[in-house]
Order: structure tokens, then sequence, then C-alpha cells
């Protein structure tokens, strides 16, 4: 009865506690404000000296109000371009929001290749990003913290 009380709250048992503890934790609580950010008018040159000073491959584009316009990577800017950055924008980029279950991240980073993913609130707004490491760090210390209360 118990086990059907928490299947009707979408709380599923049968994949694990390591599973349910990282789907009650969301990416705020592992995202940071560790990337390189410039305007999308900014020029090519800009944009890589930007990415020079951050230590960053990837380049996230952002308006005034700190809206996401996009993310470059570096590798695909040209400096001899006379365009601005945004002719670089990739198209396709894996994007979570903050109340994201670290679950679900996981899930959807499994085919992710690149430096950081970028956390957009609602608003649009770049709030944050995580990494691959992040994600893994974060697993490998739930899955710590449970087998530490398994093992009492």
């Amino acid at each position: 009865l118990f086990d059907k009380q928490l299947q009707n709250r979408n709380i599923d048992l049968s994949a694990g506690r390591v599973a349910l503890s990282l789907s009650a934790q969301s990416i705020s609580e592992i995202m940071h404000g560790d990337f390189a950010a410039a305007a999308p008018d900014c020029s090519v040159r800009q944009a890589l000296d930007c990415l020079q000073i951050n230590q960053k491959s990837e380049l996230y584009l952002i308006d005034n109000e700190h809206k996401f316009i996009g993310k470059i990577l570096g590798t695909k800017l040209d400096a001899r371009a006379s365009a601005t950055a945004n002719s670089f924008i990739d198209k396709d980029v894996l994007i979570f929001t903050p109340d994201l279950s670290l679950l679900v991240a996981i899930e959807k980073a499994s085919d992710f290749v690149g430096e950081s993913i970028p956390v957009i609130n609602p608003d649009g707004v770049l709030v944050g990003v995580v990494t691959e490491a992040d994600l893994f760090a974060s697993f490998l210390q739930t899955q710590k913290s449970i087998t530490a209360i398994e093992h009492g």
C-alpha cells in the first residue's frame, strides 16, 4: 500500500535510493557562475579575448538583462572574420532550468559534449552553468551518502 501511495506521487523506489535522492535534488544546488559571457554584438576579437581571459573554450552571449542569446564554441570563431560574434552561435545547445532534477539532468547530459551546460531561468536569464564534472561529482557524493546511511 505504501509503495502504491509513493507511485501515485511519482516516487519510484524501484530505481534505487541513489536515483530517488538525485530526483529530489535540483540543478540550482550545483550550478555556478564560472563561465565566459559577452554581448551578442561584440567583435570576434573581443569574443576570443574574453575566452582567453576567462580560460574557457565556450562563450555565452547575453543581452543587457543577462538573457541568454546563445553559445559559441571558441573553435568555431575565425579571428579574421569581420562579423560580430553572434554570427557563430551554436544552434543546437542543451539547456537546463534551475528546478531540473539532477537525475533528469544526468540522463539528458549522457550524450553531451562540451565544456558546460547553461542554466536558464523561466525569464530567459542565464543564471549559471553546470559541467559534466559537476553532475558526476553530485552523483558520486549522493552514492557515497546513501552507502554511508545503509552501512550505518
